[in-house]
């Protein structure tokens, strides 16, 4: 079974998404703070995507993607979620996401995309599925 770890400071959300990715029959791992990220990650290396939100106490979302792969050397896909309609997409970030404009079966069916993208061979990347208009 996929394991996604989410990084999200915000309790409802964080939840929410968590649950939805439960009924979708998708381990879910869970941290506050990039700091709180780091020690699951050291303590439970079996995570196979991570939701990652940039505004976050102590260290925040960005910084926490850089340690992930300057000091720790994870290539773990990452999927930022946030309410900044201005944010760019860091190289190596699989996708960002406009929480407040992306519909929970939508975060579901990109979660599921980027599992089974990680789970194949490597090969050339399958272009993301598009983005539902009009929501």
């Amino acid at each position: 079974m996929s394991k996604v770890l989410i990084i999200e400071d915000d309790v409802l959300f964080r939840d929410a998404v968590s649950e939805v990715l439960a009924d979708a029959d998708i381990k879910v791992a869970i941290a506050a703070t990039g700091e709180e990220a780091i020690d699951l990650l050291r303590e439970q290396p079996d995570v196979n995507l991570i939701l990652l939100d940039i505004f976050m106490p102590k260290m925040d979302g960005l910084s926490f993607y850089a340690y992930l792969k300057n000091i720790l050397q994870k290539d773990i896909p990452v999927i930022i979620l946030t309410n900044l309609p201005e944010a760019t997409r860091p190289p190596g970030v699989k996708a960002v996401l406009i929480k407040t404009n992306t519909p929970l079966d939508q975060l579901v069916e990109k979660v599921k995309f980027y599992l089974a993208e990680a789970d194949k061979p490597s090969a050339a990347p399958t272009p993301p599925p598009p983005e539902e208009s009009g929501s």
